[in-house]
């Protein structure tokens, strides 16, 4: 949604800023831009929920049963980020992977996407757009990356973790998003990794 399909949908703003493109209202705050003006950044306040059930208020084991994770993730095309008072979520912040936020791919709630189990994985996956490389996931548990480099996994729902050289990508953690294996993080500074491999 771009800032007049807000505002035709929402109303006039009830909180707005010095900057044009960020504003937003009582249950929610947003920054558009980016090549279309569209979303590119939202907040969630206290009166709205995430399609999984997850608001303010919810705590964080609730989070990690849903998610697997409890602060910084992926998830399908969502980059999340939540804060904590306490053990209760206090802050739901949520960018789109891509350039802007694709319509809702109608999959079902964050528990039923979060089943995928280990043979999802396996198989040669080749890098895409600016990312070179292969990984050849192997039932065995373990993968060779480019044809030398390897190590072991393990998966957890949609996410799965690698030893070895793609130990330096987050960590090893990449997700399972829209039958890709994406590696998503951000540095210190706040600029954005990004690699992703589609399976042959």
């Amino acid at each position: 949604m771009t800032k007049s399909d807000i505002i035709e949908r929402f109303g006039p703003p009830t909180y707005v800023t010095w900057d044009d493109g960020t504003f937003g209202y009582r249950d929610f705050t947003v920054i558009c831009g980016g090549k279309n003006k569209s979303i590119w950044h939202l907040t969630l306040k206290e009166n709205i929920k995430l399609n999984s059930g997850i608001g303010i208020g919810s705590g964080m084991n609730e989070v990690m049963k849903t998610f697997n994770h409890k602060y910084d993730f992926i998830y399908d095309q969502y980059h999340l980020i939540f804060s904590y008072a306490g053990d209760q979520v206090s802050g739901i912040k949520i960018d789109p992977v891509n350039d802007g936020f694709a319509p809702y791919s109608g999959k079902g709630s964050a528990a039923a996407q979060a089943t995928v189990g280990r043979s999802a994985f396996v198989g040669l996956w080749y890098g895409t757009a600016s990312t070179v490389g292969t990984i050849d996931i192997r039932p065995d548990g373990t993968y060779v990356y480019n044809g030398n480099g390897n190590g072991t996994y393990a998966v957890n729902g949609n996410i799965i973790t690698f030893t070895g050289p793609l130990s330096a990508w987050d960590g090893g953690r990449a997700t399972l998003d829209g039958g890709n294996l994406v590696f998503y993080w951000r540095n210190k500074n706040g600029s954005k990794n990004w690699f992703t491999f589609a399976k042959e």
